[in-house]
């Protein structure tokens, strides 16, 4: 990936949104605080508040959150290129649980 590439990571799976940066890249898209981490927590709880944009944590998840964070998980693999998984990725569940 070169310096302009735009990734983000949802449950793990790093995508390349380089082709919206109209969504994602910093000074012009909603979502540019999400590029360069990992955006479940956000995406599941529609929040893009500091605490939310820069934790893992998903333990606390309500079904409905699961629910959203899912839909945007599908969204994701429709649009863009997976090119990696995050490895430090701590969600605060296991991976079974929410597979």
């Amino acid at each position: 990936a070169d310096e302009a590439s735009l990734l983000l990571s949802v449950v793990s799976y790093v995508f390349n949104v380089t082709s919206a940066p109209q969504h994602y890249r910093q000074g012009m898209g909603a979502y540019a605080k999400l590029t360069g981490r990992d955006a479940s927590r956000s995406l599941g709880t529609m929040s893009m508040e500091d605490e939310d944009v820069d934790s893992h944590l998903l333990s606390d998840l309500t079904d409905d959150q699961w629910e959203e964070l899912f839909n945007w998980v599908d969204k994701y693999q429709e649009k863009y290129p997976v090119v990696g998984r995050l490895v430090d990725w701590k969600p605060g569940v296991s991976i079974k649980a929410i597979n």
